[in-house]
C-alpha cells in the first residue's frame, strides 16, 4: 500500500467528521462538548484533548474518562496510527508471538509494521517468534520515533534549545527525537530551572495529545523557550544574624565580601523568620521573578537585576534588602564579619510627657559573695515581694524597646538589674520566670566567663532566649567613664556594644554609666552607638526629656515593700 502522509489522512478524516456533523441538527452539532469528567477546562491539556478528541484522533477510555494521566501502551499508538492514516483490514500473519488473530489491536499492529512504522521489541530467533510488546508502556521518545517514521524519515537538525539530558535519547531514537524537538512537536519542561526533555518517561495520554495535536496542526506549535538561570553564587564567610537567629551561609563573589554585601538564600531567611514564604514563578517577559510574603507585606525580585539570582533550585537575594525594607537596624561587626539586623525602637514614636519608673538593682541573694557590697543584695524574699506586687496591682514591667507602645501600658515599670552577677541567674530568673515579668540586666564583658561571681555567655544566652531579659552595656570593663580620653571612652563604649551583640545576637542599643558617671565625651559618643543612656540614680523618669541621661531609683537590700511601692505609684 502506498504510504500516505500524515497530513493527507488527517484531511480525509475531517471530510468525513464534517459530513457527519452536517448531519445533525445545528443545534447539536454546535452544543457538543467533550464528555469527559476528568478533563477540566483549567487543565493544561484540555485544548489537545479536545482537538484530538473532536478530530477522531483519540477516544475516551470510557463514555465519560479520557484518563489523561494513563500512560499510553504500544498497542494503543499502533491503533492511532492505523485510524488516522486509514489503515484497512490485512490478512493475519502470525507475526508477533504475542498478538493473536482478532484482537482489537491486531489488524493495527500488523498494518504498521507492514508499512515499516513499527518493529517489535525482540526479533524472531531460531529458538523464539518476534515479540511485539503488548502491554508495555510507551515512552516519549517511543511516541515520536513511531511519527518520524510516518512522516518517511526526513533529515533534522538538532533542536535550538539545549536540552539537559539529551543525552538520555536512545541511539535508535536520536534522529526521531531531533525532528520532533527541532519543529516543537516534542517539548520540554522546566525542573529546577533547566529544560529537560524526558526522552525515556512513559507518555500519557495526556501528552500523547499534545503532541498528535502539534504534528497535525503547525500552527499549534509554540516554540519553547526557557527563561535563563544564573550561576549559583559561592559560599562566603561573612555572618548575618536577624531577630536573633544565625542565618546558615551567606554567599558572594569572594571568601572575604563584607557581610552587609552578601546574598542569602531566601530559604534560610524563611528558616529563621516566622511567617516568611515565598514563590517563584515565570513573568510574562519569560523571566524568573520571586515573590516575598512577610508581616503583610510583599516583595517582588527578578533574576538578574539588583543582585537577585535563581540558579534554578534556590533564589538568593541581597542580605539586608529585606531587613533595611522593615525598618531593621543594621549593625555591622567588622572584626568577625558579621551583619545584625534587629527591629531596634523607633525613638520618634516615643509619646512625651508619660512618667515611667525606671528603678536600679545589682544583686539578689541572701547573703554577698567575698567582696562584695552587702547593701547591693537585695534579699530574695523582698525581690519576690516586689514582683508579686507588680504583678498583682495591674503594673506591666517593661523593656526599653516597648517604650514607642506606651499606650498599651497604663502603668509601665522598667526593672534594670546593674553589672550581671551570677544570682541573677540562679535567684532572680526563676523569679522572672514565676511572674512572667521583664527585666533588663547591664553587663560588662570583661567579668562574664571569667569571673565566678558574674553571669557566663551560656546564662546569657538562655535567659534571653526566655523572652524576659534583654541584656545591654555597661562598659567593657565597668570603669568610671569621666576619669577616660575620648579614645578610651570609645573602646568601653562600641567594644562592648560589639561582643554583647556578637553573643546575643542581637543589637546592643542601651548604655548604663558605671556608678553614674559621664562627660561630654560619654554623651557625644553613647549618641553615635545607643538609642538610651541611663545614671546610677536620680527621680522618676519623664518621656520626652533627654533620653541619654535617663534617671533611676536605686532599689537596695534596706528597701521596704512601701518604699517600693512609693517608687511606682506616680
Amino acid at each position: 500500500m502506498k504510504r500516505r502522509t500524515f497530513m493527507h489522512a488527517l484531511s480525509a478524516l475531517a471530510l468525513v467528521l464534517c459530513i457527519l456533523v452536517s448531519m445533525l441538527p445545528i443545534s447539536a452539532a454546535a452544543d457538543e462538548t467533550m464528555p469527559f469528567t476528568d478533563v477540566p477546562k483549567s487543565a493544561w491539556y484540555y485544548h489537545p484533548v479536545e482537538v484530538c478528541w473532536s478530530e477522531g484522533l483519540m477516544q475516551g477510555v470510557s463514555a465519560t474518562a479520557f484518563a489523561p494521566n494513563d500512560t499510553v501502551t504500544r498497542e494503543m499508538m499502533a491503533m492511532i496510527l492505523y485510524r488516522i492514516a486509514g489503515g484497512e483490514p490485512v490478512e493475519y500473519e502470525p507475526l508477533f508471538e504475542d498478538v493473536p488473530p482478532e484482537k482489537w489491536y491486531t489488524d493495527a499492529i500488523l498494518w504498521d509494521t507492514q508499512q515499516g512504522l513499527t518493529q517489535g521489541i525482540r526479533a524472531a530467533t531460531e529458538d523464539a517468534a518476534a515479540l511485539f510488546g503488548v502491554g508495555q508502556l510507551t515512552t516519549r521518545e517511543q511516541i515520536v520515533t513511531f511519527l518520524y517514521r510516518y512522516e518517511g524519515s526526513p533529515e533534522a537538525a538538532a533542536p535550538k534549545i539545549v536540552y539537559t539530558d539529551m543525552n538520555k535519547v536512545s541511539s535508535w531514537a536520536k534522529d526521531a527525537v531531533n525532528w520532533a524537538a527541532s519543529e516543537n512537536i516534542l517539548v520540554g519542561s522546566l525542573e529546577h530551572g533547566r529544560p529537560y526533555l524526558r526522552p525515556r518517561a512513559n507518555c500519557t495520554r495526556a501528552e500523547l495529545a499534545t503532541i498528535l495535536m502539534r504534528y497535525a496542526h503547525p500552527e499549534e506549535r509554540k516554540e519553547f523557550i526557557p527563561p535563563e538561570i544564573s550561576a549559583t553564587p559561592v559560599v562566603c564567610s561573612a555572618k548575618a544574624t536577624i531577630d536573633g537567629r544565625l542565618i546558615g551561609k551567606l554567599y558572594g563573589g569572594s571568601s572575604n565580601i563584607a557581610a552587609t554585601d552578601a546574598l542569602v538564600n531566601v530559604s534560610d531567611l524563611a528558616a529563621v523568620w516566622s511567617g516568611f514564604g515565598f514563590t517563584t514563578s515565570i513573568s510574562a517577559a519569560n523571566i524568573y521573578t520571586c515573590t516575598v510574603t512577610f508581616r503583610g507585606k510583599v516583595y517582588t525580585y527578578t533574576n538578574g537585576v539588583s543582585s537577585a539570582r535563581y540558579d534554578g533550585y534556590n533564589w538568593y537575594i541581597p542580605v539586608r534588602d529585606l531587613p533595611i525594607r522593615l525598618s531593621y537596624s543594621e549593625y555591622l561587626d567588622t572584626k568577625e564579619n558579621h551583619a545584625f539586623y534587629t527591629l531596634l525602637p523607633d525613638v520618634s514614636k516615643i509619646p512625651s510627657g508619660r512618667k515611667v519608673p525606671v528603678l536600679m538593682y545589682h544583686a539578689v541573694d541572701d547573703t554577698a559573695f567575698a567582696g562584695g557590697s552587702l547593701v547591693l543584695f537585695v534579699k530574695p524574699e523582698n525581690m519576690e515581694a516586689q514582683l508579686k506586687y507588680i504583678k498583682n496591682n495591674g503594673y506591666s514591667a517593661i523593656w526599653f524597646e516597648d517604650l514607642p507602645n506606651l499606650a498599651s501600658y497604663q502603668k509601665p515599670v522598667i526593672l534594670t538589674f546593674d553589672d550581671g552577677y551570677r544570682n541573677n541567674y540562679t535567684v532572680l530568673f526563676p523569679l522572672l520566670k514565676k511572674y512572667q515579668i521583664k527585666a533588663t540586666i547591664f553587663i560588662f564583658p570583661n567579668n562574664i566567663g571569667t569571673n565566678k561571681n558574674f553571669l557566663t555567655w551560656d546564662m546569657v544566652k538562655e535567659m534571653q532566649d526566655s523572652g524576659l531579659v534583654s541584656f545591654q552595656s555597661h562598659t567593657m570593663s565597668h570603669r568610671d567613664l569621666d576619669t577616660l580620653t575620648e579614645a578610651e571612652q570609645r573602646y568601653e563604649l562600641e567594644e562592648s556594644k560589639r561582643i554583647i551583640t556578637e553573643k546575643t545576637g542581637k543589637e546592643c542599643f542601651v548604655l548604663c554609666f558605671p556608678t553614674g558617671k559621664y562627660n561630654a565625651d560619654t554623651l557625644k559618643l553613647a549618641k553615635q552607638s545607643y538609642l538610651f543612656g541611663l545614671k546610677m540614680r536620680g527621680n522618676l523618669y519623664t518621656t520626652g526629656s533627654d533620653r541619654y541621661v535617663i534617671p533611676r531609683y536605686y532599689v537596695s537590700r534596706d528597701t521596704t515593700l512601701a518604699q517600693f511601692v512609693g517608687m511606682i505609684r506616680h
